[in-house]
């Protein structure tokens, strides 16, 4: 497999490398298409980006003159963008996600499936990243409170830190960010309830593992026709959530 890297920031360079030290994947490039290099100028069976926001349009026009699959991995994006997304998926495979650990994942999934039986518990959540990261509250805390929402049949609002003198309210969820050091990431969900607290945690020891998701993901994007896929698409096709509800 043939693979373009767009973005030479700490993710694109720990992927490309990975890449080459693959035997089943070789490197055709690693670019910024806006600073360097046409996009054009290249030619691959997969893309993955781990850049910015920005390159969207440049990629979809990519994948949709070439009929390349497109792995997207970068977070921040506008709803416009996510209609892009999903209008290049109709034409080409797409798979996106704003967390490629496979840990991550499979929480969102746990969450799906077992969030309705807490639904009178208040939920609060706490993530941590690095002093680096721009955008807040994380995609991956944005990706948490979506899949409660669906499983709920609710719309929280969601409260961004706590501040003033104001009770809280049933239909909220309070994301609250730390930034500082070098976190690669941690997202603790809370359930609290009268007299009992349920707390589910994940912690990112190193970015590696959002490699290893990103390659795994790309390996079964490959194999797909068109549309638009997420991380979900490959947990339930290995099927890690059947086999946890069989424990």
């Amino acid at each position: 497999m043939n693979v373009i890297v767009i973005g030479k920031g700490a993710m694109g360079k720990r992927i490309a490398t990975r890449i080459e030290e693959s035997d089943e994947m070789d490197l055709v490039a690693i670019i910024d298409p806006i600073k360097e290099t046409s996009l054009s100028d290249y030619y691959c069976d997969l893309l993955i980006d781990f850049s910015h926001p920005d390159n969207l349009e440049i990629i979809t026009e990519y994948g949709l003159k070439t009929k390349t699959p497109l792995l997207l991995a970068t977070t921040g994006y506008t709803k416009k963008d996510l209609s892009l997304m999903k209008e290049t998926s109709e034409i080409v495979p797409v798979m996106y996600s704003q967390n490629y650990s496979l840990g991550i994942n499979i929480i969102v999934e746990v969450l799906r499936r077992f969030s309705p039986l807490l639904e009178e518990f208040d939920i609060e959540i706490i993530e941590k990243h690095h002093n680096q990261k721009l955008d807040s509250p994380s995609g991956t805390a944005k990706m948490i409170v979506e899949s409660l929402n669906g499983s709920l049949e609710n719309d929280y609002q969601v409260i961004n830190g706590r501040d003033g003198m104001n009770k809280r309210r049933d239909n909220e969820i309070g994301i609250h960010a730390i930034r500082g050091g070098t976190f690669a990431g941690e997202h603790t969900i809370i359930f609290a309830g009268n007299d009992e607290v349920i707390e589910i945690k994940h912690s990112a020891l190193s970015k590696e593992i959002f490699v290893s998701g990103a390659l795994r993901a790309a390996k079964f994007l490959i194999e797909q026709e068109e549309g638009l896929y997420s991380m979900e698409d490959l947990i339930n096709e290995e099927e890690y959530i059947n086999a946890i509800t069989r424990c």
